[in-house]
């Protein structure tokens, strides 16, 4: 007689039964766990509700919306299981060091839209994110900086004020003034900028 296979599950850490799971054991589950003649084994399926770091949900989490049942063949998975539902988890951010949710929506536009390798994990949170992005925008304009280009002069510009490059903006805007006449406009528009630079510059070391 068959002993149910008996598990935590991963989302709500309730121990759930196979008839808790019937939703990923006679499904996804099923279909991915087969044998080398295509057939079903559900003796290796029900073993992998115990498997350590396994990702699937029990029906409860699923039927409450706490988790989302994961479309396996949208996941680029080679040589690693697939996850079979999300939910949220709790992360710590690489940068700061506080704790951010990575939520289950994030995690199937992830692994499904941007078909990221099912392994992937996010490291920061959303503000560090965020800044990440912009700190990597920043070195690319000082790489191509263009002095004719005053709108990403500007963007350029702010971009160093809020990451504390107040050297490399009054360099680029001293550039800037030396490359147009007095009367132009982006000579003024340049001097401004210098103002708020150096204003910025003091904010920053009080």
């Amino acid at each position: 007689m068959h002993k149910e296979t008996v598990a935590s599950c991963p989302c709500c850490g309730q121990t759930r039964g196979e008839q808790d799971c019937r939703q990923l054991l006679t499904t996804d589950m099923d279909t991915y766990f087969r044998n080398g003649n295509g057939a079903i084994t559900k003796r290796v399926c029900r073993v992998r509700l115990k498997k350590a770091g396994q990702t699937w949900a029990c029906d409860k989490c699923l039927q409450s919306g706490r988790a989302i049942k994961a479309n396996i063949n949208n996941q680029d998975f080679d040589g690693y299981n697939p996850h079979f539902a999300y939910f949220d988890k709790i992360a710590s951010c690489r940068d700061c060091n506080n704790d951010f949710v990575f939520s289950k929506e994030e995690q199937r536009h992830w692994y499904e839209k941007l078909r990221l390798m099912v392994w992937a994990k996010e490291v920061r949170c959303n503000p560090c994110r965020h800044n990440k992005k912009m700190h990597t925008k920043l070195l690319k304009l000082l790489g191509n900086f263009d002095y004719k280009d005053m709108r990403k002069t500007q963007e350029t510009v702010n971009l160093c004020m809020r990451f504390g490059f107040y050297q490399q903006a009054q360099h680029l805007l001293n550039l800037v003034r030396k490359k147009y006449k007095k009367t132009s406009a982006e000579f003024m528009t340049a001097g401004k900028l210098l103002l708020e630079v150096e204003k910025a510059k003091q904010l920053g070391e009080a």
